[in-house]
């Protein structure tokens, strides 16, 4: 995709001590799009809250991941979610979030429903990491006119 000099790098939420297999396939496949995947635990989400937006992945995949979700979305994600604070990639076989419906408008939520290869999910993610790093937010009015002094 873009090749800028920057390190992108996204999050992958970790809900067991082991990592899954899931993160290295996903991971092999992100790293032809310059993408790093870095695991995270939940816990550590809170702190990354701080700093600038974060985009996140989460494959739930069976019912302790899916449970380790909902304790997560009670604790910080909802309201970083909302706030624009972070962008989640959910690749899940359950189905969308209950706020995704304010969350989608923002760009700051997208569900993939499993099963889908880790090739199209990667494509996906990856258009819509890139395309939300070129989007500048700036006031769309000009600037105000100034009045010569009066003299």
């Amino acid at each position: 995709m873009k090749r800028d000099g920057k390190e992108h790098y996204i999050f992958y939420i970790q809900y067991t001590k082991s990592l899954p297999t899931t993160f290295f396939s996903l991971g092999e496949v992100l790293k032809k799009f310059d993408i790093t995947l870095i695991p995270i635990m939940p816990g550590e989400l809170a702190n990354m809250a701080k700093s600038k937006k974060q985009y996140v992945i989460s494959i739930t995949a069976d019912i302790n991941s899916f449970k380790g979700l909902q304790n997560l979305r009670k604790s910080i994600l909802d309201f970083g979610l909302v706030n624009q604070k972070f962008c989640l990639f959910d690749v899940s076989s359950f189905g969308k979030i209950s706020i995704s419906y304010k969350l989608e408008k923002n760009h700051s939520y997208f569900h993939y429903a499993l099963p889908m290869s880790f090739k199209e999910i990667a494509t996906n993610i990856a258009s819509h990491y890139y395309s939300q790093l070129g989007t500048v937010k700036r006031w769309p009015g000009g600037t105000r006119a100034k009045l010569p002094p009066v003299a």
